[in-house]
């Protein structure tokens, strides 16, 4: 009988390092294939004219719409929540401070509203707005 406890001991032990082998792997392999899903990802943000508004400074913001505006001639803002306020003074400082060489106007503004379940499972509803910057 306690020959047949050590082996289902050992049978056991073996699983064990088997799974912890698997798992060993699979985190391998996972971080190869994030990376190539952030090379994705930088490439659809390389080719979008949309910056998301969020907790960044201020300036990074606005460093990043002069560069979307060295590529393209429309920008897109948008935010929801909280930082709506935020994108709307962003593309004040834009369409005043940054537009010397070419006029930069406010072409359109859309707003909405996002409903989506949070932590709790309760439904939510958050405001956004989508605000369109153009060289004139």
């Amino acid at each position: 009988m306690a020959e047949e406890t050590t082996k289902q001991e050992t049978t056991a032990e073996t699983e064990q390092k088997a799974e912890k082998a698997e798992e060993k792997q699979e985190k391998q392999e996972a971080p190869e294939s994030k990376e190539s899903g952030e090379k994705e990802e930088q490439k659809k943000d390389e080719d979008s004219n949309i910056i998301f508004i969020g907790t960044k400074p201020f300036k990074n913001y606005i460093k990043s719409i002069s560069i979307q505006f060295k590529k393209r001639d429309n920008v897109i803002i948008k935010a929801r929540g909280k930082f709506i306020t935020r994108a709307v003074d962003l593309a004040e400082v834009i369409k005043k401070k940054y537009s010397q060489p070419k006029k930069i106007e406010i072409e359109e503004i859309k707003t909405g509203s996002e409903e989506f379940k949070n932590k709790e499972g309760k439904d939510v509803s958050v405001s956004t707005i989508e605000i369109t910057l153009t060289k004139a």
